[in-house]
């Protein structure tokens, strides 16, 4: 769990560093440090843009995709658990047509 946790917060510097602005994994570090703690020390010399576009563009995307990642994984165990079948899937189940019809 803690090798997986590491690796979510890993991928979400790198995401977050990705754009058409360029921006390297270190200052992306450094933006989120500063958010945690509020000290000014960290973000010294960086624009006010790039911080704004790593706090208020780019992070905003990233921990929505990954709360709906998060999501679509529960819900398949819970297909899963509830049907007692770990071959259930959405497909099987029906549950995609009907997702589409109501679409």
């Amino acid at each position: 769990m803690l090798l997986f946790s590491f690796f979510l917060f890993t991928m979400i510097l790198v995401s977050a560093s990705m754009g058409y602005v360029e921006t390297g994994i270190g200052d992306v570090a450094r933006i989120l440090a500063h958010a945690v703690s509020g000290e000014k020390d960290l973000v010294r010399g960086m624009g006010e843009t790039l911080i704004t576009i790593v706090m208020e563009v780019r992070l905003p995307r990233i921990f929505t995709c990954a709360a709906v990642g998060g999501c679509l994984a529960v819900s398949g165990v819970l297909f899963q658990g509830i049907l007692l079948n770990p071959l259930a899937d959405p497909y099987t189940l029906g549950v995609s047509a009907g997702a589409a019809f109501g679409a």
